[in-house]
């Protein structure tokens, strides 16, 4: 089963398509596929770091920042929700004049909770116990979380 939104993002719109168990967004210049283990960014990236949080190192937080800002797609009709239901994940949109977040809330199979999309960074959350490998090549980043 395939389906796909375009949602406001700024003046223009990204495209999030889903498939059975991934979603993907898309932009002019940069495409996030989120898999239930596996997160592939394509695009300039800028740099990555794993941060742990918490008194007990709870928490991961990942952090790939982009070398630029991500660009919509202009003269496409978009849907103006902020927060639905796509398959089985909880997309909520946050567009404010000087930023936009998108957080997109993850089903229970997958090794990370959810991920905040930013004009130039992309934030993931994760359990500490998880371990984050990351290859990066020019042009893209696969995060792979055991």
């Amino acid at each position: 089963m395939h389906g796909r939104i375009e949602v406001k993002w700024g003046n223009s719109c990204i495209e999030l398509e889903h498939f059975i168990d991934i979603l993907r967004l898309n932009s002019v210049n940069y495409r996030v596929e989120l898999r239930p283990r596996t997160i592939i960014v394509k695009g300039s990236i800028d740099s990555s770091e794993v941060v742990e949080t918490g008194k007990h190192r709870k928490k991961k937080y990942l952090y790939i920042n982009f070398k630029e800002k991500i660009k919509g797609f202009v003269g496409r009709r978009y849907s103006q929700e902020t927060e639905f239901i796509l398959r089985n994940f909880e997309v909520k949109i946050l567009d404010l004049e000087f930023e936009r977040y998108i957080t997109i809330i993850t089903p229970g199979p997958f090794l990370y909770n959810y991920v905040i999309i930013s004009q130039d960074q992309l934030v993931i959350e994760l359990s500490g116990k998880r371990e984050v490998y990351i290859d990066r090549e020019p042009k893209m980043i696969t995060v792979y979380i055991v």
